[in-house]
């Protein structure tokens, strides 16, 4: 068994700027935490479902964790399709800094050091319907 867990939180402070009545370009900043999760289980001998895989004395597991810092960067445009609704693209960039470049074990505390990838780094699109003034 082999599973990956990736999830941040943040807040985003936007800055509209209005081009035209209809028309605004925005400035986004997400600043934020997040944490990573890597597992790995390996059982010898036969699959039972009828035995937890925790209670089972012929599996090996070992779990991975990293906390990071998240921060995205964005510009986007609005364009107002009624006086109550618009629709808005936005481009950003997804960036991480880990405090630490090692990850965690947490039934033994062992660290894994060494350079390790970054799991949110990438560019990023949105699209989305904006209802209100």
């Amino acid at each position: 068994r082999y599973r990956f867990d990736i999830g941040f939180g943040g807040m985003t402070v936007n800055k509209k700027l209005p081009l035209t009545k209809n028309v605004l370009v925005d400035l986004g900043l997400l600043v934020g935490g997040g944490g990573a999760t890597l597992e790995m289980r390996e059982r010898t001998g036969e699959y039972s479902r009828d035995i937890a895989f925790n209670d089972d004395a012929n599996f090996s597991s070992i779990e991975y964790r990293k906390g990071f810092f998240v921060y995205r960067p964005s510009v986007g445009l609005m364009v107002r399709l009624t006086p109550w609704m618009g629709i808005h693209g936005s481009v950003g960039y997804n960036g991480t800094y880990a405090f630490e470049e090692e990850w965690k074990d947490d039934h033994f505390d062992f660290p894994v050091s060494g350079d390790s990838p970054k799991p949110l780094d990438g560019m990023s699109y949105a699209v989305s319907f904006w209802f209100g003034h």
